[in-house]
């Protein structure tokens, strides 16, 4: 009885790993990825995106790490960049409340390059509003100052 017994929690602990290890993976609707994480990152900028929150996505974009201030032209560059972002903005937040408002932003497993600087995501975002279509990003990211920034 003793090694049927051992036998049956063995094959138990096998089948609960590999159940562990499957739904790991993936996300369910409505969950965060893991803070620090390319998935992480996507998802924050989705959100802010679409909330049409300026300021965050701005900080998703990290723009002093990928563009130091000691780059010719930099500073510029971000003024541009910032200035755009907030007059397009308004107009997202204004089309996502017209579809209801954000339902669910799904992210899938990114792919992390070699070297571990780069990675790219698919994100969904669906809107509580049923005739509201579905929006599809491919989003690049980059390793920016040790953390997970979208790349510019």
């Amino acid at each position: 009885m003793n090694g049927m017994f051992r036998k049956t929690a063995a094959a138990a602990a096998a089948l609960a790993a590999a159940l562990l290890i499957l739904t790991g993976c993936s996300k369910k609707a409505g969950e965060v990825p893991p803070s620090g994480t390319p998935e992480a990152a996507a998802y924050a900028f989705a959100q802010a995106l679409y909330s049409g929150d300026s300021k965050a996505v701005i900080a998703q974009l990290r723009l002093n790490d990928q563009l130091p201030d000691s780059g010719e032209g930099n500073s510029a560059r971000k003024a541009q960049i910032s200035g755009k972002l907030k007059a397009g903005l308004s107009k997202v937040g204004a089309d996502v409340q017209a579809a209801g408002g954000i339902k669910d932003i799904t992210v899938s497993k990114a792919e992390v390059s070699q070297d571990g600087s780069t990675a790219t995501a698919d994100v969904t975002v669906t809107f509580k509003k049923s005739n509201a279509k579905p929006q599809h990003e491919k989003v690049t990211l980059v390793k920016a100052g040790g953390e997970w920034a979208i790349k510019i």
